[in-house]
């Protein structure tokens, strides 16, 4: 049986996923409030202008290089947070179909009262302690109680107290 408090090494939940979704939002936003408080675009301008050899187009690869590292990021964050719920997924089918299967006795057995046999669901008849192992996880030992061992055997004394 599989242990289940093993984790995988990276294991990205939903909430772990919104956390990083929002701070990326709040650092997205501080970054905006200050390229617009301090008018960022005119800063930018005013340094190509005086460095000549600094040119606009190293800044816009540069930015689009940002931009594309963080969109594989979060897809790669995303690919992976979709495998671990595709194998939460499989696992919860494994388990409700063991559920399904745990043997438990419940409801009405039929049983003869002579014999002690058991009618199964064909109408064929089981010694108890058949039927009861392959409905449940019981197994059974046998011994004689004492009422059975005077009946059986009336000559042999049986002391309840005796060691």
């Amino acid at each position: 049986m599989r242990d289940a408090t093993v984790q995988s090494p990276e294991k990205p939940t939903a909430r772990n996923l919104i956390l990083e979704f929002a701070a990326t939002f709040v650092c997205s936003a501080a970054v905006i409030f200050i390229a617009v408080r301090f008018d960022f675009l005119k800063l930018v301008m005013t340094v190509f202008k005086r460095y000549g050899a600094l040119e606009m187009e190293a800044f816009i690869t540069g930015s689009l290089f940002f931009v594309t590292a963080l969109t594989v990021f979060s897809v790669r964050r995303l690919l992976a947070f979709r495998k671990v719920n595709a194998v939460l997924v499989k696992r919860n089918a494994e388990l409700e179909k063991a559920m399904i299967e745990i043997k438990e006795l419940r409801g009405l057995i039929p049983i003869c009262s002579v014999c002690k046999k058991i009618r199964d669901d064909e109408d064929s008849w089981h010694q108890i302690e058949a039927y009861i192992e392959s409905h449940s996880h019981a197994e059974f030992t046998h011994g004689i109680c004492p009422e059975c061992m005077r009946m059986l055997y009336p000559g042999f004394v049986v002391y309840k107290n005796a060691r």
